[in-house]
């Protein structure tokens, strides 16, 4: 199971810092996929679909809510890619 999602909005909620560059403004989408033992990653893409980063959550609804919590995306807005 995998879904994607496109960024509606950067809320500036969190920030994203790789190699001590914020790049929180360059997640265009993300992906939720199973991450086994029942958790899920939170997986975060440039518009190029260059990975950024990830988060682990212990469900599916957990990875929902941070993507909501962050980029204001809804139920609605995640497609599956599988």
């Amino acid at each position: 199971m995998r879904l994607r999602a496109r960024v509606r909005e950067h809320t500036g909620a969190t920030r994203h810092t790789v190699n001590g560059v914020d790049r929180s403004r360059d997640i265009a989408t993300v992906e939720i996929a199973d991450a086994g033992g029942g958790a899920f990653y939170l997986l975060y893409f440039d518009s190029a679909g260059k990975g950024i980063t990830d988060t682990w959550h212990l469900s599916i609804e957990g990875a929902k809510g941070q993507a909501e919590y962050e980029f204001n995306i809804t139920e609605a807005d995640w497609e599956s890619i599988e």
